[in-house]
């Protein structure tokens, strides 16, 4: 088979008389292995080590944080330390393909949140 993975995203932006509308239209991957991963950490206020189990190659990802109030930093880990890269807001969610062997860390704004993240093998 191919193209099990269809991808589709958009922005838009309306501010007064500002408009900045953008759509990806469908982005079909083919999947070479159909594993899947879901996990929900608690992500304290502290640098926290995200461990995603093992899979052959990691594909796309969502990203979702729980929280009614806190947002959560995302990002890989550099020098020893997370190195954030995505911000989620309160109740957000990225939906994002993920580089094979990353090492993911997190970190909370205020309060502990769950994260919400489901990994497909690519």
């Amino acid at each position: 088979m191919a193209n099990e993975i269809t991808v589709n995203q958009s922005l838009q932006i309306v501010h007064g008389g500002f408009r900045d509308p953008w759509k990806s239209g469908d982005v079909h991957v083919t999947q070479t292995n159909s594993g899947r991963a879901a996990l929900s950490p608690t992500i304290a206020t502290s640098d926290t080590t995200i461990t995603v189990p093992s899979m052959t190659a990691y594909g796309w990802s969502r990203f979702t944080n729980l929280d009614d109030t806190n947002y959560v930093d995302v990002g890989p880990t550099v020098d020893a330390a997370i190195a954030p890269l995505i911000r989620l807001y309160p109740g957000e969610s990225a939906v994002l393909r993920l580089v094979p062997g990353i090492d993911l860390r997190a970190q909370a704004d205020t309060g502990a949140v769950v994260l919400d993240i489901v990994v497909h093998e690519n």
